[in-house]
């Protein structure tokens, strides 16, 4: 874009203002604009001036510098203490605002009229086409006609200025003294202060570069033609040297150059305004996203605290279950223990009824001699009684076997419960598979939130272009007002131009420090938080690993060892997350605090050097003022010989450069926008696979959790139904046995009845009948008896089958779970190497990207070459101009590049922690299914041991009753045969 000077007042211009004009200068990429040496023909009309090839004439003594060139030195000196970390923003803009406040006055003077009309020749100017640091003022000097080469910055430039001002004092009758006896400023060549030249000429510092720059034009200042500007760029004193390049009439007095003024358009200034503002806003932003990248693990931190929560509650409650499972197998081997002390003391009564039972047919055998009809009577009655004892103890059992009825009812209610816990337990995954799916559906809004961020950066990117265009339209406007301007600000212009590139320069090089401390300190914390999230996985894997080892071990050895090897897996998680995440939060506090202070710092000495800057502007402005003061009149009817074919020429350069910008510009906006579309759909696309990828594995876990708990219900289904089927089987025995027990108790009271017509009555059967009917009855019995004992051991045995069933299935259980562990560890170590090598491929991929942008970045900031020979050409205001354009083009395809890097970069980022935060939650969900599931085999074991407990209880109640049945009959036949003894 280009600086320009604001027009003088109405009551400066002369008379002839109208016919003055002056093109508009943009800025230049680095080359800027060229003005070689015109000289005059005869018909007043410039023409482009040979170079002369005389040598080079001796160095004379070195005059002593006079006062005010010692101020002059004492003002570079002062310069040079500037840091270069100056903001060259700032000094731009107080440059721009002295430039709106200044008003000058060189059009108003005339031509001098002791000067001979055909000797008015049109001075030299040679430009420096470096970025290197130039200066602020610029003296009057005088050189001879001969060409003179560049010397390098440390050679001695007084002997050389003191030559030319000699040469000039002789030659000349019409230049003042005063500016005649004025020797240059010799400066030495610094990388943070701009010296000052003492000649019209600048030659360039010796610095290399890759591109050539354009032949320099005419310039209006110095009456020779333009020397020969070598590529490297000496310090002010070889600029001296190169002013008078071609061979001039001696008789020609020559018109001493003119001081430029540093002063700026008013369009120079919102540039750097607005680099400011992008630096801000890139910073802001850059703490934004830390800051949002801070919220995410901690909120990461949080599910994982709830998540080892819900482990610990199931821990809980696996431990509970293993102290229960123990206290039920302690219960269980203390029933077996007095079931089989109840089976021997059972022996040990069938030895003592044996017993009886031979000394009861001893004493019978004995007996019958005495009174066998009384003894048969007795036997009789003694054996109905036995039978009435038989069934009051069957009647006994039945009322056992119905409180076992009932046992088994309220164990299928607790099964039912069981059940509906199991079908809580369903709805509660449900609800957590939808809240995922929530959480899943809130993380993608969030990106797109992010997408239409960038959407909204790329509109923001796309005003700031209307508004540059905007820009170019006032330049338009002000065009009319530039016309009025003289050549010689077109010097100032070369060198705020010089200004601007070391200050964008300057500034480039500092937002690439920035960056590259800022992507130093953004890798640092990503690698840090990913080593921290990595050692966390790898001891909350090692803590899961041993808690499963421990469960393992605890179903064998009844949860002597689960409980040490979980407080220490615990124990190891806890610390390894607490210093993970003090390490985390103390690297992320550093990196803030660095990047803060950082900053603060660099603002801080951006404002000291740009109120230095300002103060030492000012005042070299106030002495510019006062020397171009006294000639400006001299100058003036210089400009109007130049002014047409030079606007001419810039306003065809200007229109053209316009055209092809505007174009060009629209074709890279509209190459922008089909980029920003592609990437934007792929985005879309790629969210759409996952989001259809994850109700995929969401609707497959569901699947997966759904089958085995159905298979279950199923199960407990039929088992229920199977007990329902034992309950009626069990209450048709009860009633059949009520129906048998009344019918024994009828005949019973029959026989009593007998028994008491038999004893009132004289016998009238046989005893020998009635002996063989009661020993048919007693073999009746006794085969009873047997078929009761074969019963009694098919239960047995079933419940043996049981048993041993119930083991197999347990086993089965347990090499189905380690089976599935091994095949999800399997799973979860493919995927991790999976995911590695992905990392591994987006961090080549970003350090090639970032190389691909630091040798980008290298090349584009490469100086340029000058020519050592720059003729006069009619184009250069044009060629000017394309620089100019391709350099702004260069600077804004750069720009946006590394805009689109940083969205990239953010992008994988996201993406990495989403990624990261996906796995993690799908790694506690399969966890906490696989806990609550062997939670609820834990339940299923621990009712089916409460189950056979109450079996185990039933059969020992039947067995205490069968012994005291025993013992009752044991008690009543020694009564009885004591009663028969006595």
């Amino acid at each position: 874009m280009a600086d320009v000077e604001r027009a003088p007042s109405v009551t400066e211009q002369p008379e002839d203002a109208k016919e003055a004009t002056l093109p508009l200068t943009p800025v230049s990429d680095g080359d800027g604009f060229k003005h070689g040496d015109h000289e005059d023909h005869p018909n007043e009309t410039p023409g482009p001036a040979e170079p002369a090839h005389e040598p080079e004439p001796e160095p004379e003594p070195e005059p002593e510098p006079s006062p005010e060139s010692a101020e002059m030195d004492k003002l570079i000196e002062s310069k040079k203490t500037v840091p270069a970390s100056a903001s060259p923003m700032k000094a731009r803009a107080s440059i721009s605002a002295g430039a709106r406040t200044r008003t000058t006055s060189l059009a108003t003077g005339k031509a001098d009229p002791k000067a001979p009309a055909g000797s008015a020749r049109k001075p030299s100017l040679a430009k420096s086409t470096q970025p290197a640091p130039t200066p602020l003022s610029k003296r009057t000097s005088f050189a001879p006609s001969t060409a003179t080469s560049s010397k390098p910055a440390a050679a001695p430039t007084k002997t050389a200025v003191s030559s030319a001002v000699a040469d000039a004092r002789a030659r000349r009758t019409s230049t003042p003294g005063g500016h005649a006896s004025k020797p240059s400023i010799s400066s030495k060549p610094q990388v943070t202060a701009r010296p000052a030249a003492t000649g019209a000429a600048k030659v360039p510092t010796t610095k290399p570069s890759t591109k050539p720059a354009a032949p320099s034009r005419a310039s209006v200042t110095s009456p020779a033609s333009s020397g020969t500007a070598g590529a490297a760029r000496p310090s002010l004193a070889a600029r001296t040297n190169a002013t008078g390049s071609a061979a001039k009439p001696v008789s020609n007095p020559r018109i001493p150059s003119v001081g430029r003024t540093s002063t700026r358009s008013n369009a120079g200034s919102p540039a750097p305004q607005k680099r400011d503002e992008e630096l801000v806003a890139k910073y802001e932003a850059v703490e934004k996203e830390l800051q949002d990248k801070k919220e995410e693990v901690e909120s990461l931190h949080e599910q994982i605290k709830a998540l080892e929560q819900d482990i610990v509650n199931l821990q809980e409650a696996s431990k509970n279950a293993s102290t229960v499972e123990a206290s039920l197998s302690d219960e269980l081997q203390s029933s077996k223990q007095a079931q089989g002390s109840a089976e021997v003391d059972r022996a040990k009564l069938q030895l003592l009824l044996e017993d009886t039972k031979k000394e009861l047919n001893e004493t019978l055998s004995n007996l019958d001699t005495k009174d066998f009809e009384y003894t048969e009577l007795a036997a009789r009655v003694q054996e109905f009684e036995s039978t009435i004892a038989e069934l009051r103890s069957a009647n006994d059992t039945a009322k056992s076997e119905v409180g076992e009825l009932k046992e088994q009812l309220a164990a299928a209610a607790i099964e039912h419960e069981a059940l509906l816990k199991a079908r809580d337990a369903l709805e509660a995954i449900r609800v957590e598979t939808e809240a995922l799916t929530a959480s899943h559906q809130a993380s993608v809004e969030q990106f797109q939130i992010q997408i239409k961020e960038t959407e909204i950066k790329f509109s923001a990117a796309e005003s700031t272009i209307a508004q540059l265009r905007s820009q170019v339209s006032t330049f338009e406007s002000e065009k009319e007002e530039l016309k009025n301007r003289i050549s010689e600000l077109e010097v100032e212009v070369l060198e705020i131009r010089d200004e601007n590139e070391v200050d964008a320069d300057n500034h480039a090089k500092e937002l690439s420090k920035l960056k590259d401390v800022h992507s130093k300190e953004l890798a640092d914390t990503k690698t840090h938080l990913q080593s921290d999230l990595e050692k966390i996985g790898a001891a909350h894997e090692e803590a899961i690993k041993k808690l499963e080892v421990a469960m393992a071990a605890a179903r064998d050895e009844h949860a002597a060892k689960l409980d040490a090897t979980l407080k220490d897996a615990q124990e190891l998680a806890a610390e390894s997350k607490k210093l993970a995440l003090a390490t985390l939060e103390e690297a992320h506090a550093k990196s803030v605090e660095a990047l803060k202070a950082q900053s603060s710092q660099e603002l801080a000495e951006a404002r000291d050097t740009h109120e230095r800057s300002a103060a030492l502007v000012a005042q070299e402005l106030e002495r510019l003022k006062e020397e171009l003061a006294s000639q400006e009149d001299k100058y003036a009817a210089q400009v109007r010989q130049v002014k047409a074919e030079h606007d001419k020429l810039v306003e065809e350069a200007y229109h053209r450069a316009k055209g092809e910008a505007g174009a060009q510009h629209s074709k890279e906006l509209a190459e922008l926008r089909t980029r920003s579309d592609a990437s934007i759909e792929a985005i879309r696309n790629s969210h759409r696979e996952e989001l259809s990828h994850t109700s995929d594995t969401h609707q497959e876990a569901l699947e997966s959790a759904t089958k085995p708990l159905e298979k279950k219900i199923n199960n407990l289904t039929i088992e229920a139904n199977a007990a329902r089927d034992d309950l009626a089987k069990a209450k048709n025995t009860i009633s059949t046995q009520a129906t048998e027990l009344k019918a024994l108790q009828e005949q019973a009271n029959d026989l009593k009845r007998s028994l008491e017509k038999a004893a009132s009555s004289s016998p009238r059967t046989t005893p020998s009948a009635e002996i063989e009917s009661l020993r048919n009855e007693l073999r009746e019995k006794k085969d009873d008896y047997s078929a009761l004992q074969e019963v009694y051991t098919s239960m047995k045995e079933n419940y043996e089958a049981t048993i041993n069933n119930h083991d197999l299935e347990l086993k089965e259980s347990a090499k189905a779970r380690v089976e599935a562990l091994e095949t999800l560890k399997s799973k979860h170590e493919a995927e991790k190497a999976q995911f590695a090598e992905e990392r591994a491929s987006l961090l080549r991929r970003v350090e090639e990207e970032r190389d691909r942008a630091l040798s980008n970045l290298s090349s584009s900031r490469s100086p340029p070459v000058t020519p050592k020979h720059s003729r006069i050409l009619s184009n250069g205001s044009r060629d000017n101009l394309e620089r100019l354009h391709h350099a702004n083009d260069a600077r804004l395809t750069q720009l946006e590049t590394e805009h689109k890097q940083t969205i990239a970069q953010l992008t994988i980022n996201l993406m990495e922690v989403k990624d990261e935060k996906d796995r993690m939650v799908e790694d506690m969900t399969r966890r906490i299914a696989d806990l609550a599931e062997e939670k609820t085999q834990l339940r299923e074991e621990l009712d089916r041991k409460n189950m056979e407990l109450t079996f185990q209880e039933g059969e020992l109640n039947d067995t205490q009753d069968e012994v005291k049945q025993l013992q009752d009959e044991l008690e009543r036949l020694k009564a009885m045969t004591h009663g028969q003894a006595a």
